[in-house]
């Protein structure tokens, strides 16, 4: 994969795909306690500490509800984030296989004149990469590329996308309560006004992330 073109997956990737399951906030003790998990800044020095300030909470003795979740699927394409699918029940291959069909409708519409489309997946053996999902994906004659699994991020969306559209969900997060739905509604508007430049940067980053993994032989990479 190192070998590819610059300008591979801005041009030439039709689609990148992730799924993500988010926690829905419904009250302001939920809001904060999901604010507390996340590091901001930097890593705690040995001399700062373990004051509430510098640690995360306990997952298992303070753990909260926080009023429920929602998984989705996303994809970009080149600049611009064009799917945000919420996945009904649990995930599997039946649920994938007909989550392809909405790729496959997404990606024609969003290029309209192309022969042949190229989607982006990571490797996911209980969905995409299942039986099902394979059949579907033959039938519609999708051209798969998978980015090799147990390594450092390579997902545009794991090293970027999630956390720059969890950051502005957080921070415009309204005072008091908000319904689940009303909650699914903010998020899935947030993630699909994501600047292009944003999105471009992300999916610039890939080939530079591919050769170092590369050169580090599947290791650590410095900007992992």
């Amino acid at each position: 994969m190192k070998n590819l073109p610059t300008a591979y997956f801005e041009k030439q990737v039709d689609l990148i795909i992730d799924n993500k399951k988010w926690p829905v906030p419904t009250t302001p003790l939920a809001k904060a306690h999901l604010k507390k998990g996340k590091v901001r800044g930097h890593l705690r020095k040995r001399s700062e500490g373990l004051q509430d300030e510098c640690t995360k909470p306990n997952t298992k003795r303070n753990r909260i509800n926080p009023g429920g979740y929602v998984n989705v699927t996303a994809g970009l394409c080149g600049g611009k984030i064009i799917l945000w699918e919420e996945i009904k029940g649990r995930w599997n291959g039946e649920k994938a296989a007909a989550m392809y069909k909405v790729i496959d409708k997404a990606v024609r519409k969003a290029r309209p004149h192309k022969a042949q489309y190229t989607v982006v997946e990571d490797n996911d053996p209980a969905g995409y990469n299942s039986g099902k999902a394979k059949k579907v994906k033959r039938e519609l004659k999708l051209k798969v590329k998978k980015l090799p699994p147990y390594s450092p991020d390579l997902n545009p969306w794991d090293f970027s996308l999630w956390k720059d559209i969890d950051d502005r969900v957080t921070k415009r997060a309204p005072k008091g309560k908000e319904s689940a739905k009303a909650f699914k509604k903010r998020l899935r508007l947030t993630a699909l006004r994501t600047s292009k430049a944003v999105v471009l940067k992300a999916v610039r980053s890939i080939k530079g992330k591919i050769a170092a993994v590369a050169a580090a032989k599947g290791g650590a990479i410095k900007n992992d």
